[in-house]
């Protein structure tokens, strides 16, 4: 029981790590706090180039690869959105 607890309380904290880390890069470069289910691309948080930066950021910072077809408005629409995709690559999802 006490590890399932655990596991549990580990998985939450890798989620809002990865919210935090996602709030901060967005943060950074608009200078602006974003909600995990703010709209980043009708926000004006991203477009076309920063999607490319943020594939890069997502690589170097969770060690994997992204491809251009895996970044969909459905994926990375929100911070909520992002965590998902990087959570289903790692197969933690």
């Amino acid at each position: 029981m006490d590890s399932i607890l655990f596991k549990e309380r580990e998985q939450e904290q890798r989620r809002m790590n990865i919210e935090e880390q996602l709030a901060s890069y967005f943060r950074e470069r608009s200078g602006a706090e974003v909600a995990v289910d703010t709209k980043l691309i009708e926000g004006g948080f991203i477009d076309s180039m920063g999607i490319q930066e943020l594939i890069a950021f997502i690589e170097s910072v969770y060690a994997f690869e992204l491809d251009m077809e895996e970044i969909t408005v459905e994926n990375s629409g929100t911070i909520n959105d992002i965590r998902k995709l990087i959570l289903n690559k790692r197969g933690e999802a």
